[in-house]
């Protein structure tokens, strides 16, 4: 199922462009703080906010720090009626730089944590639970950072993410958690130069992550029982060394371990991928007009795919699948379906049907080897031996 077909709801109300007519509190950072404050100085609490009817806390200054200190700030789980501004919101800040919120629950907010238009920020040890949307949110910012925190359970019942990343730069998501949330674990869309790593993005219904953007590189990520495992669409793109097991498919389609669906220059390397439903590694674009172009597939290990190991689809340009293993899938090892695609290196061993199925015009990259596989042909049109001595 394509990317551009998924659906993430309620965008303009998690980002909420009318930040930008909040009213400032009155609330000064050395009171005793309640719902609704503004932190405008280096602020710790020192009590749980309960049964919020509205916002959390707003971050009203540059250069501030706000500890949660263990504690939790919690939403009323109502709907606020008549809301013309941003509202339900557990922490937000807007226009502000150096900001740090660590240490404690965000929960029963519309959303919990928004950045927007921020920059240099960090998250640091933030829980956020059980938000109507999305749990944190990072929007048209740069230069702002998630670190060692968790999004669950957010968007069960409008179908949204853990944590939404959105027309930004310079990002990083790293060391943090995604699971059991109404969709995507991490949603990613029109971001560059960003990196997410080291992140574990399980039991979410559709996609671990699911980026748009150019020159992102998603890194050592454990994606477990999702949807699909990692989609991308964009240009220069990296996808290395993440575990991806057990993308189990949804309703309507899903299934796929890796999916690079448009763009140029996009590398799949170093990844291993293990009982993904549909196709374990797919590059193919689902738009007629659209050609993916310079697509490299190299250092994978793909195993137990409901259907092909790797899968090159049509109208892909100047492809170079090199160097990857795939071991008991349940029909191609490798299938390639675009001339000039270069191929070279593979083992395929004990896949169903072909070790190698190519169609005509592709380029034989040398050294393929392909054996035990229920075609007894292991190979056609590229040459495979049984060894790598020949």
């Amino acid at each position: 199922m394509p990317s551009s077909n998924r659906r993430v709801a309620v965008l303009g109300i998690v980002v909420s462009f009318a930040l930008l007519l909040i009213a400032s509190g009155n609330a000064s950072a050395r009171a005793p703080v309640a719902c609704g404050d503004v932190i405008k100085a280096d602020t710790k609490l020192t009590h749980d906010l309960v049964n919020c009817p509205s916002n959390g806390l707003k971050i009203g200054a540059d250069h501030v720090t706000l500890d949660l200190n263990g504690h939790s700030i919690e939403g009323n789980g109502k709907p606020v009626p008549s809301c013309h501004a941003a509202c339900d919101l557990g922490i937000f800040m807007a226009h502000k730089r150096d900001v740090e919120i660590r240490g404690g629950t965000v929960k029963n907010f519309n959303v919990g944590v928004v950045a927007f238009r921020a920059s240099h920020g960090v998250i640091d040890r933030i829980s956020a639970k059980q938000n109507r949307f999305i749990g944190l949110v990072i929007s048209v910012s740069g230069f702002v950072r998630i670190f060692r925190s968790e999004a669950t359970h957010n968007g069960l019942h409008t179908d949204n993410s853990g944590i939404g990343v959105f027309g930004s730069h310079r990002i990083r998501v790293s060391h943090s958690s995604s699971s059991r949330n109404g969709d995507i674990g991490m949603y990613v869309q029109d971001t560059v130069n960003s990196h997410f790593a080291d992140n574990v993005l399980a039991y979410n219904p559709e996609a671990g992550l699911n980026l748009s953007g150019n020159h992102n590189s998603i890194a050592r990520n454990h994606v477990a029982r999702t949807g699909d495992g990692v989609i991308v669409s964009g240009n220069r793109n990296r996808v290395a060394k993440n575990r991806i097991e057990e993308s189990k498919g949804c309703h309507p389609g899903c299934g796929v371990g890796i999916s690079v669906e448009d763009g140029h220059g996009n590398l799949v390397s170093a990844n291993s991928v293990g009982r993904a439903h549909n196709v374990g590694i797919r590059i193919k674009s689902f738009t007629r007009k659209q050609h993916l172009r310079f697509a490299e597939v190299k250092g994978n290990r793909v195993t137990n795919s409901g259907r092909h190991g790797i899968l090159i689809g049509k109208r892909i340009r100047d492809a170079d699948v090199r160097a990857n293993g795939v071991l008991h899938n349940e029909k191609d090892g490798i299938r390639v379906e675009s001339p000039g695609t270069r191929v070279g290196y593979n083992y395929a061993i004990r896949n169903g049907d072909l070790g190698i199925n190519a169609v005509p015009g592709v380029v034989d990259a040398r050294r393929n080897v392909a054996h035990d596989n229920g075609d007894p042909r292991q190979c056609v049109n590229v040459p495979c031996s049984p060894t790598f001595f020949r």
